[in-house]
């Protein structure tokens, strides 16, 4: 097993790391999204999308170590990059309203801070794994020689 991680490339890499952040992203999504009164609306399609992406991601690190540098690889990462991107973007626009009224009238709304946080923070882990899988797919892919 060590042998095999010796043998990988920083794409590979950056690709287990983002499908990771992923997972995360996934946990302080749905943390947020349960907290009381203040679930995002969409939060089925968003939860749909970040599995999809860790599922694609997972199947490009694979493929990465087992095949190389195959176009379905690449496709693969692209679609992640399109399902994280959707994810952040949806969970952005589920969370505006909440920001508008946190930072006017309702300041003091323990639990709508609680919601604003969690959800902030899942929105910046999911914009990082895409940012990950970007960077990665500048790498070459395959196992070193």
């Amino acid at each position: 097993m060590l042998e095999f991680l010796r043998k990988q490339r920083v794409s590979f890499y950056l690709c287990v790391v983002a499908a990771l952040l992923t997972l995360v992203g996934l946990i302080v999504f749905a943390v947020s999204n349960g907290v009381e009164n203040y679930d995002m609306s969409g939060a089925a399609g968003i939860i749909v999308a970040q599995v999809a992406a860790m599922l694609l991601l997972g199947g490009a690190a694979f493929g990465m170590a087992k095949y190389g540098d195959k176009p379905w690889v690449s496709a693969c990462m692209f679609v992640a990059v399109v399902l994280l991107s959707l994810s952040f973007a949806f969970a952005l626009v589920s969370r505006v309203d909440l920001a508008a009224s946190l930072f006017t009238y309702d300041w003091s709304n323990a639990t709508g801070w609680q919601a604003f946080t969690t959800g902030m923070a899942s929105m910046v882990i999911f914009l990082v794994a895409a940012v990950a899988v970007t960077v990665g797919a500048f790498f070459k892919f395959g196992p070193k020689e």
